[in-house]
């Protein structure tokens, strides 16, 4: 896909939810734990950022929901301009690992000029910003013709144990024009590893650019381009979100853009935990009701129970019609056999419902479970969350035959949807409490809800407003949640809070800092033991 291909798709999505953002307020060793652990009793909620940047919920020891709470300032706190909160990891000593994206919601479309994470330690109350160089050791980077460039961060993940213990990063676009003779490249793969006292810093062992990890493997397609310099350069197709494949331990990575312009595509990447390509999958040509559709890999997710010959994930495409126009976005299973390096589809792409809903974001229970997070037909708000038992896309819907035109957007009935679960706001995380089982919730409204029970008697057993409408004017700036991650030897339930400018994609003059937040909530006291 052309960049400009691909930021005219990404800006589709990015302005349906543009105006929901706006007017949501109007409805390891032992010095490492000692680091990064809170005191096991405290508030329900705690809300970590900048000292005076709390709004509303300054001086709070309770939220409207009347749960406890407290704000809480960390001196240092905050990313470098034109960075946001996006996606969240958390290490076994209790570091917290946020990943970035321009204040656009448009990796394309850059408001930055570094490559960055932010790391927190939640019990010396430290943050620190990680910012990755290039390849010649630039940190500043500024694209063709341009006041911003830096990179993103698509997802991070945290993978192996003990002393190989690594949060992995990706990036959808590391690169935007620059010359990189002189300002060299910045990593599509990266890694972080643990030091003194829990903290983390960059491992220059499993940095990989795009060129690294096209030459690693034969049968992943990464086209070549040119830049305004002349020079030529791989191009990684958008390494989107990361996810860890239990048996094998290496990754499945989604790819959101194709191959070239004429084929737009996306496709499936696996790599080993030092970013080594292992396998790949290119999404086929497919239709939906006689239209040909785009079908561009935005989310992975993959199921604990696992083996090394089988190990299931799902994807979720973010789907258009050649004009562009958003058709229902389909959830689709795969397999992935370690022993011999290969991926395949075991489900066609299904719908939970015919009436237009989407597949938003999904999840998998310690058991095989498969939970999924749905829009409804205006792409704005939530519509029940659906449940699949194990192994129930594969028996109703096998991929067989010619399913990219004969079934695509097939509608395969949940064995459940969950009645109430639909009072989120558009889910921008879901999470598991590996102890109780829980379902965890959270979207753009501000509300967590868990989900709890046996397929077919799953139900919403708490709800707890979060308090984004006190926190800012939610008519004037734009505020939301994303993907969270769960410590569940410390029973926290982390939420990274962004704040974004997406008014103009490049205004005069430099981004400034917006405030970025972080939510703790127990899961002890939301959830009880």
């Amino acid at each position: 896909m052309t960049k400009a291909g691909s930021a005219r798709i990404l800006e589709g999505v990015r302005s349906s939810r543009r105006s929901f953002l706006v007017g949501l307020g109007m409805a390891a060793s032992a010095p490492a734990l000692q680091a990064c652990t809170l005191p096991a009793t405290g508030p329900t909620v705690q809300l970590f950022g900048r000292s005076g940047s709390f709004g509303g919920l300054t001086g709070r020891n309770k939220l409207l929901s009347g749960a406890s709470f407290a704000a809480v300032p960390i001196n240092g706190w905050g990313f470098g301009p034109g960075q946001a909160a996006y996606m969240s990891a958390v290490t076994t000593a209790g570091a917290v690992v946020i990943a970035t994206t321009p204040y656009t919601d448009n990796q394309l479309e850059p408001t930055a000029t570094t490559m960055e994470l932010g790391c927190f330690l939640p019990g010396a109350r430290a943050f620190r910003r990680i910012v990755v160089p290039s390849s010649t050791g630039r940190t500043n980077l500024t694209g063709y013709r341009s006041s911003y460039g830096g990179a993103d961060i698509g997802d991070v993940q945290v993978v192996g144990t003990g002393a190989n213990e690594r949060v992995i990063f990706v990036s959808v676009a590391p690169y935007h024009g620059w010359d990189i003779t002189s300002q060299g490249q910045l990593p599509s793969f990266g890694a972080l590893k643990s030091g003194a006292g829990g903290s983390l810093s960059l491992d220059g062992t499993r940095m990989r650019t795009a060129d690294d990890i096209a030459t690693g493997g034969a049968g992943m397609t990464v086209p070549m381009s040119y830049n305004g310099y002349g020079e030529a350069l791989h191009q990684g197709r958008g390494l989107c979100e990361v996810a860890l494949l239990p048996a094998s331990g290496h990754v499945v990575v989604s790819q959101y853009f194709g191959t070239s312009s004429a084929n737009e595509q996306g496709g499936i990447v696996v790599l080993d935990a030092t970013g080594r390509f292992k396998a790949a999958w290119q999404y086929p040509a497919a239709s939906y009701r006689g239209r040909a559709v785009k079908c561009l890999v935005r989310e992975v997710e993959t199921d604990p129970t696992g083996r090394l010959s089988d190990e299931r994930f799902s994807i979720i495409c973010d789907a258009f019609d050649a004009s562009n126009r958003p058709v229902p976005f389909p959830l689709q299973e795969f397999s992935y056999d370690a022993r011999n390096s290969t991926i395949s589809p075991v489900s066609v792409p299904v719908q939970a419902s015919g009436d237009g809903s989407r597949m938003e974001t999904a999840k998998y229970g310690g058991d095989g479970t498969l939970y999924v997070a749905r829009t409804r037909p205006d792409g704005l708000t939530a519509d029940r969350v659906a449940v699949y038992r194990k192994g129930h896309l594969h028996a109703a819907a096998p991929a067989v035959g010619a399913w990219p035109s004969a079934s695509w957007g097939r509608v395969v009935a949940p064995d459940q949807f969950v009645n109430g679960s639909e009072g989120t706001g558009l889910v921008r995380s879901l999470a598991v409490d590996p102890k109780t089982g829980a379902l965890l919730v959270a979207g753009l409204s501000g509300v967590l809800l868990s989900i709890r029970g046996a397929v077919g008697r799953a139900r919403v057993t708490a709800s707890l407003d979060l308090g984004l409408n006190q926190l800012v004017d939610r008519s004037r700036h734009q505020i939301g949640v994303r993907k969270g991650c769960v410590d569940s030897g410390r029973r926290a339930l982390w939420l990274p809070v962004p704040q974004l400018d997406m008014a103009s994609a490049y205004p005069a003059g430099a981004y400034p800092r917006l405030d970025q937040w972080l939510y703790r909530v127990s899961l002890s006291s939301f959830l009880g033991s």
